[in-house]
């Protein structure tokens, strides 16, 4: 099963995240957590997840360089799922509150990016403002947190 990640070129990409074609035109964006849009409005990047196609905007909410610390943990609410836990810096923590908030009034997902594919686009049912992020996604191994772990601390 492939997925088609549409920017100013096409990228296609197989589920183990390995690039077969990619156009020198494509803009790359900066690892972290975006908002996405339902429609175009707006400058968008489009791309498919999980069959689905979402609209983001360039423009990060948080990048890496936000992150302090990341910790992968059990889910409380499943045995034998994972989540990677990410904890933002100050400015990265007032961000997060707003996007979060615009988020949850206006139904929207965030999406988080990393090597210019959607990892995780999770609906938001509230403000967070205690500077907690996290990657959650079933079909995500605790050995996948792992590698997207490394990635975030290089």
């Amino acid at each position: 099963m492939q997925i088609i990640l549409i920017l100013v070129g096409v990228l296609l990409i197989d589920l183990n995240n390995n690039l077969t074609d990619c156009s020198a035109d494509q803009v790359v964006l900066e690892t972290g957590w975006y908002h996405s849009n339902s429609d175009r409005n707006g400058e968008m990047r489009v791309f498919e997840y999980l069959n689905e196609t979402m609209y983001v905007n360039p423009t990060p909410i948080v990048t890496v360089e936000n992150f302090e610390r990341l910790e992968i943990n059990e889910t409380s609410w499943a045995k034998g799922e994972f989540m990677l836990a990410i904890w933002l810096d100050k400015e990265g923590t007032k961000k997060w509150s707003d996007a979060t908030e615009f988020a949850m009034n206006n139904r929207t997902n965030l999406v988080f990016i990393l090597d210019n594919k959607i990892i995780n686009a999770p609906m938001v049912f509230a403000k967070m403002t205690n500077g907690a992020t996290a990657i959650t996604r079933k079909d995500l191994s605790k050995k996948d947190l792992e590698e997207i772990k490394g990635k975030l601390e290089r």
